[in-house]
């Protein structure tokens, strides 16, 4: 079992648009990242029941913070980075 730490936040995006977010501390190591990504979201709404209107990963790459999901909120996470972690779920 792993526990994935995620932040569930509201954020405005370049639309000017605030929406719910959540976005994971994990990468795919198999590069399936929208596969792992609708796997997290579920399991957040099952285990937390918390949902979201939008959802991405966040990781480090060689160093670097990298982000994958929707692209307003990837634009918004690479500008802004992510605050801290609120919540924790096992998968």
């Amino acid at each position: 079992m792993l526990v994935i730490k995620f932040a569930h936040i509201e954020v405005p995006l370049i639309t000017g648009q605030w929406v719910t977010v959540n976005v994971f501390d994990a990468t795919a190591t198999d590069g399936e990242q929208a596969k792992l990504l609708a796997h997290l979201v579920e399991a957040a709404k099952l285990q937390t029941g918390l949902q979201s209107e939008l959802s991405a990963l966040g990781y480090l790459k060689d160093g670097e913070p990298e982000f994958f999901g929707e692209e307003n909120l990837v634009k918004y996470l690479q500008k802004h980075g992510v605050p801290e972690w609120t919540h924790r779920i096992e998968v």
